[in-house]
């Protein structure tokens, strides 16, 4: 969600100094820039133990009718069993998911 708002606004609520939850955590601005322009452009988040030891996740958005996000779903596991090379597959089935929800809201 947050890639998808406008990145003034979220400099502006997010604060100067990025916290770490994890080891793999984003803590500077300009890497974090990056990884939103990323997910912008692929259309899914990947989480690579940047919120916890051991754990990947991957989220994507549910959008209205006319694209604007509402809100996301995400699939969290164990990193031996969601690899990095498993997050596009599991992306498409979670954007085919948020198709199907957004269709009925």
């Amino acid at each position: 969600m947050l890639a998808l708002r406008d990145p003034a606004d979220v400099r502006a609520t997010l604060p100067a100094a990025l916290p770490a939850t994890a080891a793999g955590s984003i803590t500077e601005w300009p890497l974090l820039e990056v990884e939103l322009e990323e997910v912008r452009v692929r259309g899914w988040a990947a989480d690579l133990e940047e919120s916890a030891h051991d754990l990947h996740g991957v989220g994507v958005a549910i959008r209205n009718r006319i694209g604007e996000p509402l809100a996301a779903i995400s699939v969290y596991a164990p990193a031996v069993r969601l690899r990095e090379q498993d997050m596009p597959a599991v992306a498409a089935a979670l954007q085919e998911t948020a198709t199907m929800i957004a269709g009925a809201a």
